[in-house]
C-alpha cells in the first residue's frame, strides 16, 4: 500500500485488528434519550455524556472508528459542546487506536475555513472531518493542512432529494456527484495526497459502484444503513466491488446502534458487524 496519512493508517490497523468497517455515529437525539438519562426530563450536558459514553463503551470491541454529528450536539447548546470535547477526550483516553471522525459537513473558505480546521483539530482534537465541496478546493484545502489529518468530501447523500442537484446532468454527460467524485480523486492525487475521501450514500448502492470506478483508492464513508433505508448487501455489492483498490469501507450506522429497538447497543452492533462481513469477500481485512 502506498504511504498513508495518520488517520488512515490508524483506521486500516484498526479494522484488521477487530475485523470490521462498522463506524459508530454518536448522535444524541434530545428525543430518543432515555429518560435515565435525563435531569427532570431534560437532558443536560452531564446527561448527553453519560448516554453517549453508555453507547461508546458497549460498541467500541466493533468499532472502527466513532463519528459524532455535531450538530445533534449544537442543537443543544454550548453545554452539550462541552459533553462532545468530554466524550471525545474520553475515547481518545480509553480506546486510543479508533479514530474519531467529526461528521461537520463545513464548506467554508478563506479565514473561515481556517477557523473550522482550526477548531475540529486543534480544538476538539478529532481525527478527521467531513467536508462540503460545494466552494471548490478552497473548502477542504484547509481541513488538509494538518499533518495526520483527514476529510471525507460529500459526494452523494442519503437522502432522495440529493438528487436536486447531485444528478444534474453535466456537460460531459456525467452527473454532478460524478464530477465531484472524479474531481476530488484529483485533488487526492495532486494537491493533497492521501488526505481525501469520499461520503458515498448507502441509499443509491448503484451510484456507490460509480463512485468507485471514479475515485480510485480513496476512503468511502458510507452513512444510511438502518433507518434511512440503506441495506447492507445492495450496497457492498457496489462498495466492495473493486477489493483490488485496497479501499477503506468506513460504513456507519448511528440511531440503529445508539437508540436500538428491543435490544442493547452491544448487540445492535455485533449483529451489523455480522451482517456487514458476511457479505465481504473472506480476504477483505487481509
Amino acid at each position: 500500500m502506498e504511504k498513508e496519512n495518520g488517520f488512515v493508517t490508524k483506521l486500516v490497523a484498526r479494522q484488521q485488528r477487530i475485523k470490521s468497517c462498522l463506524c459508530v455515529g454518536l448522535d444524541p437525539k434530545r428525543e430518543r434519550i432515555p429518560e435515565t438519562f435525563k435531569a427532570y426530563g431534560i437532558p443536560t450536558a452531564q446527561s448527553i455524556y453519560d448516554f453517549m459514553i453508555n453507547v461508546v463503551d458497549r460498541t467500541a470491541e466493533f468499532a472502527c472508528a466513532f463519528k459524532p454529528n455535531i450538530w445533534f450536539y449544537f442543537r443543544n447548546r454550548p453545554m452539550a459542546i462541552s459533553a462532545l470535547n468530554r466524550i471525545v477526550a474520553y475515547i481518545r483516553k480509553n480506546y486510543p487506536d479508533i479514530p474519531i471522525i467529526l461528521d461537520f459537513k463545513c464548506g467554508d473558505i478563506g479565514k473561515t475555513a481556517f477557523e473550522a480546521a482550526d477548531g475540529a483539530y486543534a480544538y476538539m482534537h478529532v481525527d478527521a472531518v467531513t467536508a462540503n465541496p460545494y466552494c471548490g478546493v478552497d473548502s477542504v484545502s484547509e481541513f488538509c493542512n494538518t499533518d495526520g489529518k483527514f476529510a471525507f468530501v460529500i459526494c452523494k447523500t442519503t437522502n432522495r432529494s440529493s438528487v436536486d442537484f447531485q444528478d444534474i446532468v453535466c456537460n460531459d454527460g456525467s452527473p454532478l456527484y460524478m464530477r465531484v467524485a472524479r474531481k476530488v480523486a484529483a485533488w487526492d492525487e495532486n494537491e493533497f495526497p492521501n488526505k481525501l475521501g469520499l461520503v458515498a450514500g448507502a441509499t443509491f448502492p448503484a451510484d456507490i459502484g460509480r463512485i468507485v470506478t471514479a475515485s480510485g483508492k480513496m476512503p468511502l464513508l458510507i452513512p444510511g444503513i438502518g433507518a434511512q433505508g440503506g441495506d447492507v448487501e445492495d450496497m457492498l455489492k457496489y462498495a466492495a466491488a473493486e477489493r483490488a483498490t485496497n479501499r477503506p469501507l468506513v460504513i456507519n450506522s448511528s440511531s440503529g446502534i445508539s437508540n436500538p429497538q428491543d435490544i442493547t447497543p452491544h448487540d445492535a452492533a455485533a449483529a451489523l458487524t455480522h451482517m456487514i462481513n458476511s457479505h465481504l469477500p473472506k480476504n477483505f481485512y487481509e
